[in-house]
């Protein structure tokens, strides 16, 4: 089975379907197979007649989906891979003076400080 995960929304997807968490708690919740450090819960699932918990390993930062039956047997555990979180990219082209003076002056000050220490910075 796939699983995925939505940081955003805490949503995880078991193949294409979709459960929400009914809980945010954080416990500790086992060891990392990866690295054998420990396992931190993100958010826990009703699937079926399984819970599944979305863990978070402190050290090495792998995902799983450890999943209970409904008595907190142990029953699988799944790696989890995460979802593209959106991230809104603005970079208008400014094609007239209107526009270039209706960019505030604070945000052109800090865009040319930047380049100016970045490329001081790389050439040193």
């Amino acid at each position: 089975m796939e699983y995925s995960y939505d940081l955003n929304e805490k949503a995880l997807y078991i193949e294409e379907k979709r459960t929400s968490a009914y809980s945010l708690e954080k416990n500790e919740i086992g060891n990392c197979t990866s690295c054998d450090s420990t396992l931190i819960s993100l958010s826990y699932h009703l699937a079926g007649e399984n819970i599944t918990v979305v863990t978070k390993c402190t050290s090495c930062g792998a995902f799983y989906a450890n999943i209970y039956d409904s008595d907190w047997n142990w029953v699988d555990e799944a790696s989890v891979t995460l979802l593209p979180i959106p991230i809104p990219i603005s970079n208008p082209v400014i094609d007239s003076w209107e526009e270039l003076e209706a960019i505030p002056i604070k945000s052109l000050k800090l865009f040319f400080f930047e380049r100016r220490n970045r490329s001081s910075f790389c050439s040193g």
